[in-house]
């Protein structure tokens, strides 16, 4: 999140999309995700809750070699 701004301002965040680069600093990011975290099973409908943390990032054919 520290390097976000930087980012945006690099790859024509605002050229592209209207949203200045300032706007997406970390301190910016950090509260919208706090912000989201009260919702966050109804946002991802419990999806990560349902897994254990070790098949999370798992994907079906995977062999982990």
């Amino acid at each position: 999140m520290l390097w976000v701004q930087d980012w945006a301002a690099a790859m024509a965040v605002e050229e592209a999309y209207g949203i200045a680069p300032g706007l997406l600093n970390d301190d910016r990011i950090a509260r919208a995700l706090d912000a989201v975290a009260p919702q966050l099973d109804a946002i991802v409908g419990g999806w990560g809750r349902r897994r254990s943390p070790s098949s999370v990032w798992t994907c079906p054919g995977c062999t982990g070699t």
